[in-house]
C-alpha cells in the first residue's frame, strides 16, 4: 500500500497513537465530530447542536479556520480525508455508491452538520484508483505538540515529474476549513512547468488564493505557505 499511495499511507502513519489507530476505522475518521471546545462544552449550544450562532466566531476561535467558507468555524478534523482526496477516492455506504469525499463531507455552507450523510448512512468502503506510475507523494502537518495532536495545518502532494516538468500536481490542505481543500491554483501554477524554484514559488504564492482568515488564524497561511513550498521542494528534488 505505501508503495502504491505513498501519500496515503504517510498521512495515516502519524494520526492518534498506536492504540488508537489499531482499533480506529477508516469511516470513523471521515465522519468524525468536530473538536472545536464550544461544541464540547455541554453548556453551550452551538450550531451543531441546535443552536443559532457560532460562539467560536466571535470568542477565542485559535484554532479555527482561515478559509472562511460557512457559518461554523472549525476545520474539518480528518487528515485521511485530505488524503483521499488527494486520491480521488470513492466511498461506497449503505445507501450510495462512488460519493466522492466532497460528496461525503459537502461543502462547509451547512455548519450544523460534520458531514453530508443521511441519518442512518453508514460508510461501508472507501475505494482508490489505480496506482499512477512513477507517483512521489508526501504528508506533512504542523502542530502544537509533536505526538497525539491534531494539526494546525496539513498538507499532501502527489506529483508526477517528468522531463524536468510537473506532469501531474495534486495538492490537498487540512486544518485550514470546515472541509478539506484541493488548492487548484496552486496545482494551475505547477502543472505542466518546469519543476523548479520559480514554478514552486508561484504555486506558493497561488495556495492561499481565496482565503478569508478569521481574526487569530492568519497564522494558519503562513503555515500553509511553508508546507506547500517545503512539500513541492522535496517531490521536485
Amino acid at each position: 500500500l505505501g508503495a502504491a499511495y505513498p501519500g496515503l499511507t504517510a498521512a495515516a502513519a502519524g494520526l492518534a497513537t498506536p492504540q488508537i489507530r489499531h482499533v480506529a476505522t477508516l469511516g470513523g475518521n471521515l465522519a468524525q465530530r468536530s473538536r472545536c471546545w464550544y461544541y464540547r462544552d455541554p453548556q453551550i449550544a452551538c450550531l451543531k447542536k441546535g443552536g443559532s450562532i457560532c460562539p467560536a466566531r466571535g470568542g477565542n476561535h485559535l484554532y479555527g479556520v482561515a478559509f472562511d467558507l460557512g457559518p461554523c468555524v472549525a476545520p474539518h478534523p480528518s487528515t485521511l480525508a485530505a488524503a483521499l482526496m488527494a486520491y480521488d477516492a470513492t466511498v461506497t455506504t449503505n445507501l450510495r455508491r462512488r460519493l466522492t469525499i466532497d460528496q461525503v463531507l459537502g461543502d462547509g455552507s451547512d455548519g450544523s452538520v460534520d458531514h453530508a450523510l443521511a441519518p442512518g448512512e453508514i460508510i461501508e468502503s472507501v475505494d482508490l484508483g489505480l496506482p499512477v506510475a512513477s507517483e512521489r507523494a508526501l504528508y506533512r502537518r504542523a502542530i502544537s505538540r509533536s505526538y497525539a495532536e491534531w494539526p494546525l495545518v496539513e498538507v499532501v502532494v502527489r506529483a508526477v515529474i517528468a522531463d524536468g516538468a510537473f506532469k501531474l500536481v495534486r495538492i490537498v490542505a487540512g486544518g485550514i476549513a470546515p472541509v478539506p481543500i484541493r488548492l487548484r491554483a496552486a496545482e494551475s501554477a505547477a502543472q505542466s512547468a518546469a519543476a523548479n524554484a520559480a514554478t514552486i514559488a508561484s504555486a506558493v504564492a497561488q495556495s492561499t488564493l481565496g482565503a478569508r482568515p478569521l481574526a487569530m488564524t492568519g497564522y494558519k497561511l503562513d503555515l500553509l505557505r511553508g508546507l506547500v513550498h517545503d512539500l513541492l521542494e522535496k517531490v521536485s528534488a
